[in-house]
């Protein structure tokens, strides 16, 4: 096989990825082709055409009576046989349960993936409000969420601008109002010194996460506690967060014992 053929199959590869990621970020509404060209930067044909391939492997499917697709059941499959490997859902579930429970919300596990982030257990307290959409595998980037956020802020100065630049350039593409909204949430961050969702992205849901590291420095992810109401004022945030602090040693030692 020629140099010029690989360098081509591995570029196919790479964007038939970026598709699935995409596609993962929105599992429950799905994407229009055209929204999903735009998020990935591909032309209209190229996306249709690794589309249709993800199709064909069943790593994707149209949403019945839509023109929307999402993952499709081999993504399923493939994912339950990794849970050996690398499930916290199981081993955390009643700790995170205890916590969401007592707070009186939903208690978020978020995984570090490149420049996302991504749902790996979550645990309700209470029924969780309609505007609480992000589910179990479901994938958002780093700044849009407080449990990115809780990882963007341990990170050195340069890699963090890089991974914002990221993002930035990723959302622009969907939604001015939401990028407004996580600009606060950034700049409000940044004041209190850790990560404040007050509404900011989505109106009337809270949100605040810690960082969960590894020594000497490796980041996994975060723990995230959210809640429907108006903004929360000072004491319930550092009662939050402390709640959250207290679970990190546990999802650490958990962590260690996965291959994550």
């Amino acid at each position: 096989m020629s140099r010029p053929q690989r360098t081509n199959e591995t570029r196919s590869l790479d964007r038939a990825l970026l598709l699935a990621r995409l596609l993962a970020s929105n599992i429950r509404l799905g994407w229009r082709i055209s929204d999903l060209a735009r998020a990935a930067a591909l032309e209209l044909s190229t996306t249709h055409r690794l589309l249709r391939g993800l199709i064909d492997a069943r790593m994707a499917f149209r949403i019945p009576g839509t023109h929307r697709y999402t993952l499709g059941p081999l993504a399923f499959e493939l994912g339950l046989a990794t849970r050996v490997h690398h499930d916290l859902e199981r081993p955390m579930g009643s700790a995170l349960e205890a916590v969401a429970r007592r707070l009186g919300g939903t208690v978020y596990v978020m995984a570090w993936s490149g420049a996302d982030t991504v749902c790996v257990a979550r645990q309700d307290g209470m029924a969780a409000p309609p505007g609480l959409m992000l589910e179990l595998g479901g994938r958002r980037p780093l700044m849009q969420t407080a449990g990115g956020l809780a990882i963007l802020l341990e990170l050195p100065e340069d890699e963090r601008t890089r991974l914002l630049a990221i993002n930035r350039k990723t959302l622009d593409t969907r939604d001015r109002a939401l990028m407004a909204g996580i600009e606060r949430m950034i700049e409000r961050s940044e004041r209190a010194g850790h990560a404040v969702n007050l509404g900011d992205v989505v109106s009337g849901i809270n949100a605040t996460a810690v960082a969960v590291a590894q020594a000497p420095a490796r980041l996994l992810g975060s723990v995230v506690f959210a809640q429907a109401g108006p903004p929360w004022a000072n004491p319930q945030i550092e009662e939050i967060r402390d709640a959250l602090q207290a679970l990190a040693p546990a999802l650490l030692e958990t962590w260690r014992g996965l291959r994550y």
